[in-house]
């Protein structure tokens, strides 16, 4: 179902090889940090935006170096 944008905080998709191929123009905000000790930038992160690039989403992503699992001061500005 088309939703007007969807943003997803320091998530993931965990099996990301999984994702269908897109069939609505919504797009989606990713926002994510480099230390995020939940969901591992290299190991979730990157594949994550990576498949959701490949299947045909409107991706975008706001990413920080700092900030762990949590949001940040830069996040709400």
């Amino acid at each position: 179902e088309p939703f007007a944008a969807v943003v997803a905080h320091a998530g993931a998709i965990l099996d990301p090889k999984s994702l269908p191929k897109n069939r609505h123009p919504t797009p989606i905000v990713l926002i994510h940090c480099q230390d995020d000790d939940c969901f591992a930038w290299d190991e979730r992160f990157l594949p994550m935006r990576e498949a959701l690039v490949t299947q045909g989403y409107d991706t975008h992503s706001l990413e920080h170096r700092l900030g762990g699992h949590r949001i940040t001061e830069l996040d709400i500005r």
